[in-house]
This record gives C-alpha cells, structure tokens and sequence, in this order.
C-alpha cells in the first residue's frame, strides 16, 4: 500500500514539475513577445530554499513562490508578482471555500496564503496563483485591486469575495492565463513596478 502512494505522489510530483517547466516557458515568450523562452524557471525546490533560509532570518534574492527570473530582464514581473503554481488538486476550487463549515480549511485558501507568504517574504507587490486542473484551461487568482490596476474587468471571470480574509484580501479573482496574457502588456506590469518602487 506504501507504495502505491509513493508511486501516486512521485507521479503527482513529476505532473508539477513538468507544468512548472511549460508555465515558464510560457511566461518568458509572453514577456519578451515571443524572442526568447529561457527567461524564467523554477525556484530552487520549488520556492524551498527561501522558506528555510527566512526561518533562520536569511534573505534569498529570487528564490521565493515557484517561479524565478533567470536572466535579469524577467526581474521587473517578479517585482510585481510573487508567483505560485499548482497543477491537479481538482477539489481545489473557489466553491470549496465557499461553503467549507467552520473547522475545514480549503486546499485552495492553503494555495493562497501560501501565494500571499511568498509576496510578503520576496516584498512583491501583489500574487499571482497559476493553477491548472487535469483537462481543463491554465487559470491565474489574484486580489481584486489587481483588476483595477490591469483593466482586466472587461474580461470573463469569476469574482470570489469572502466574509473573512484569504491572502490579504477579502475578494479574490479568476480568470485563463491565457486572457489574463493576452490582456495585459508586459510594459504595464513595469510600469506598476516603477510606483511600487517610490
């Protein structure tokens, strides 16, 4: 029985890395407007090393959420955005947390405040959380004052707002990486980089 679940969990381990992999990829063409796909890769042990290195009061430049900047032109996004990935986990969804009675915990408010650590320990300016089910679309959740920010209101979405805190705010958003890509401009995202810097 040991090993199955062993099996079952280096096979869901191996699923994560290879989204990971894709979502990079993905990322840098978006942000370098398809010339390069090597601008960004996974953090060390998925984002392991700064949560052991901030326990003992050590800083990792780079290392926090699953995502790094590899070449310093990806740096300005990661800025913005500590981002965190998650592939499978299909009962991790926002109706999860939404009627949850009073002693559960959501896997995806877990997600969350893990997203929210990372923007807190890296001193981003805000979360991104890329997640994908088996056989569905690529999704990204976000605080709402994001939307503002991006002009993403246009967009199809799912708007999540709880009576209690989740990741530092009280309403979350959804929508496909995909829109969320095609919709905003990398130039944008520096720019909101630059007023966070003041």
């Amino acid at each position: 029985m040991a090993k199955k679940a062993n099996k079952k969990k280096r096979r869901c381990k191996g699923k994560g890395s290879s989204f990971e992999r894709t979502l990079c990829r993905q990322l840098s063409l978006w942000w370098t407007h398809g010339n390069r796909d090597d601008v960004f890769w996974r953090t060390a042990g998925s984002g392991a090393m700064a949560t052991t290195r901030i326990k003992k009061q050590r800083a990792s430049f780079g290392q926090h959420g699953d995502i790094q900047a590899v070449d310093p032109i990806g740096q300005p996004l990661l800025d913005v955005f500590s981002i965190e990935a998650k592939r499978g986990y299909t009962g991790a969804t926002l109706s999860n947390i939404l009627d949850a009675g009073p002693q559960m915990k959501p896997q995806l408010v877990k997600f969350i405040e893990q997203a929210r650590t990372s923007q807190l320990e890296s001193g981003a300016w805000s979360w991104l959380l890329i997640r994908k089910r088996d056989q569905r679309h690529t999704t990204v959740l976000f605080p709402f004052y994001v939307v503002s920010k991006l002009s993403l209101l246009g967009l199809d979405h799912i708007s999540f707002r709880s009576s209690n805190e989740i990741g530092g705010t009280k309403r979350i958003i959804q929508i496909k990486l995909d829109d969320f890509l095609n919709a905003v401009p990398p130039k944008r995202i520096r720019k909101i980089g630059k007023s966070h810097d003041k």
